[in-house]
C-alpha cells in the first residue's frame, strides 16, 4: 500500500490578515473622496450670483420694451395681421387677406380704403371700401370746405349729432378722438336715424410746419349705420399705427 504523504500545514503567518494595512488604505481613500467632494462643491456657482444675473436681464428687457412695440402672442384662432407700406407719417397693420387701396389722386386729401373684397375705384356714389382713413391737408391756414384747423374740424364733426359721446386714447403720444352717436339721414338717402362713429386725429410736421393734417377714420358708407365687427377692426388698425417720423408736432 502506498504510504501517506504528510500535507504541509499553513503557518500562523499565512493565516493572519494584515488589518493595519487595510485600515490605512481605507483612511487614505476616505480622505481622497472627501477632498474630491469639497473641491466639487467649491467649484459650483453660487446661487446668489445666478439670481442677480437673471434679475438684471429681466429689468433690461422691461426697459427696452414699450406698449407700442410689444409683440403680443396670438392664438391659432386669432386672424393674422400684416404691416403696410408707408402712408405719409406712419405705417399700420390690417387683417391678413384684406384689400387696401391708397388713393392719392387728390393730393390734398389722400384716402386709404380697406375691404375684405377687392377694391375698385370707379366713378360712382358707392365708396370703394368698407373702411377708410382720410388725410385733409390745410396749407398756411387756408380753409378747405370751411375747415381751417383740427379744432375747427372736430367742432364741425360734432354738429347735428344725437346722443354724442366723445372718448380719447393715445397712440405714440398722438391723441385720437372717438366720436359716437346717431345722425339723421337726408331725405334723398331715405331719411331716418342711424348709428354713427368717427375717429379723428391731427398732426403737423416740423419738416413742413405750414401744413396741418386732419385725419378722419370711419365707415366708407355711414348711411348703413354702425357695424360692431367693422368698428373693432378699424380701431385695431388705428391703434397699430406706428408714427415713423420722430419730428411730429403732436
Amino acid at each position: 500500500m502506498p504510504e501517506d504523504t504528510p500535507q504541509p500545514q499553513p503557518t500562523s503567518k499565512q493565516k493572519s490578515i494584515n488589518w493595519k494595512r487595510i485600515l490605512i488604505v481605507a483612511v487614505i481613500g476616505a480622505i481622497v473622496i472627501g477632498l474630491g467632494i469639497l473641491v466639487f462643491l467649491l467649484l459650483q456657482p453660487k446661487e446668489e450670483t445666478t439670481s442677480t444675473v437673471t434679475t438684471k436681464k429681466a429689468t433690461s428687457s422691461a426697459k427696452t420694451t414699450t406698449p407700442s412695440t410689444q409683440t403680443k402672442k396670438k392664438s391659432a384662432s386669432e386672424p393674422k395681421w400684416v404691416k403696410s407700406s408707408d402712408f405719409g407719417f406712419f405705417t399700420f397693420e390690417y387683417p391678413y387677406g384684406w384689400h387696401v387701396l391708397i388713393d392719392s389722386s387728390d393730393t390734398a386729401n389722400p384716402v386709404i380704403w380697406f375691404d375684405k373684397t377687392p377694391i375698385f375705384k370707379i366713378p360712382s356714389e358707392r365708396p370703394p371700401g368698407k373702411l377708410r382713413i382720410s388725410d385733409t391737408q390745410i396749407v398756411d391756414g387756408k380753409a378747405v370746405d370751411g375747415i381751417s384747423s383740427f379744432s375747427n374740424a372736430l367742432t364741425d364733426e360734432k354738429k347735428d349729432k344725437i346722443n354724442l359721446k366723445e372718448e380719447t386714447f393715445k397712440v405714440d403720444g398722438v391723441v385720437f378722438y372717438k366720436l359716437t352717436g346717431k345722425m339723421n339721414l337726408p331725405e334723398y338717402y331715405g331719411g331716418g336715424t342711424v348709428g354713427w362713429i368717427q375717429y379723428m386725429f391731427g398732426l403737423r410736421s416740423q419738416t413742413n410746419p405750414t401744413v396741418d393734417h386732419i385725419f378722419k377714420a370711419g365707415f366708407g358708407d355711414s348711411r348703413g349705420g354702425r357695424d360692431q365687427e367693422l368698428e373693432k377692426v378699424l380701431e385695431k388698425i388705428l391703434k397699430s399705427i406706428d408714427f415713423k417720423e420722430t419730428n411730429i408736432i403732436r
